[in-house]
């Protein structure tokens, strides 16, 4: 958990190839489904999230929930959406989103 903290925003994704595939700045959820526990553990790893879930309705009812259970913890969080996948991107293109989202 302290490694993310020198990364100015953590990327919350689903799947562990997404973080495969976005490096050590993000983590999984490991599916839309989350349990409480997972939150309280994400919120004492960072104070700045960008969800980036799938771009399917349910993955982004369920980013928008997990979303507004971190800023009740008092976290700065933003929805983001992509087309396709982040695991199934090419690397040179998400090395590019991953500066995007850190603000860069």
């Amino acid at each position: 958990q302290e490694k993310w903290r020198e990364f100015k925003r953590l990327i919350v994704v689903e799947g562990v190839t997404d973080v495969w595939r976005l490096g050590p700045s993000s983590a999984a959820t490991l599916g839309i489904e989350f349990k409480m526990e997972q939150v309280m553990r994400l919120s004492q790893a960072h104070e700045q999230f960008v969800i980036l879930f799938d771009e399917e309705p349910q993955a982004q009812k369920q980013a928008n929930i997990l979303a507004v259970k971190l800023k009740t913890l008092g976290k700065q969080v933003t929805v983001k959406k992509i087309e396709g996948d982040p695991g199934g991107m090419n690397q040179a293109d998400a090395d590019l989103l991953v500066e995007e989202l850190q603000g860069g």
